[in-house]
C-alpha cells in the first residue's frame, strides 16, 4: 500500500532557490557596506595621525618662538621630521608664518600625504605672540 506524503510540511525547490537568491543579494550589498566602512576607518586613522603630527609641530614652533622668535615666510621646513611623528605614506609638510593681528604671528602647519592614489591634507592654524629671533 502506498502512503501519501503530506505536502504541508517542508519547502519546495522553488522556495529554496528564491530564499538563496535573497540571501545572495543581501550578502553582496553587505560586502559593499563593509568595504565603505573599512575605507572610512582607514581614512580616519590617517587624519588622526596628521592631526597629531601637526599639533606636535605647532608645539615645537611655540617653543622656538619663545626661545628665538619667528620670522614671516612661506613653506618653511617643519621643525621635526614627519617620519619621526607619523606613519603616513608619502607625507610632507611645511610651515607658513604671516603677520597676524597686532602683536601676533599667524602660524599655519600643513601636512599632506597620498595613499592608494588618494591625496590627504590637514592644516592647523594658530596665533603666536611675536618675539625676536628667526625660524630655522
Amino acid at each position: 500500500m502506498k502512503q501519501r506524503i503530506d505536502r504541508r510540511f517542508g519547502f519546495t525547490l522553488i522556495e529554496m532557490l528564491i530564499a538563496m537568491a535573497i540571501l545572495a543579494i543581501l550578502a553582496v550589498s553587505l560586502t559593499g557596506i563593509l568595504r565603505a566602512v573599512l575605507v572610512s576607518e582607514h581614512r580616519t586613522a590617517e587624519i588622526l595621525s596628521a592631526i597629531d603630527a601637526a599639533s606636535t609641530q605647532l608645539e615645537c614652533l611655540r617653543a622656538i618662538n619663545e626661545k628665538e622668535g619667528l620670522q614671516p615666510g612661506n613653506q618653511r621646513p617643519l621643525p621635526v621630521a614627519l617620519e619621526e611623528l607619523c606613519p603616513l605614506p608619502g607625507s610632507k609638510g611645511w610651515v607658513d608664518v604671516a603677520a597676524g593681528p597686532e602683536g601676533t604671528w599667524l602660524v599655519t602647519v600643513q601636512i599632506r600625504w597620498e595613499h592608494l592614489g588618494r591625496p590627504g591634507r590637514y592644516e592647523l592654524q594658530s596665533f603666536l605672540p611675536r618675539s625676536g629671533g628667526m625660524l630655522r
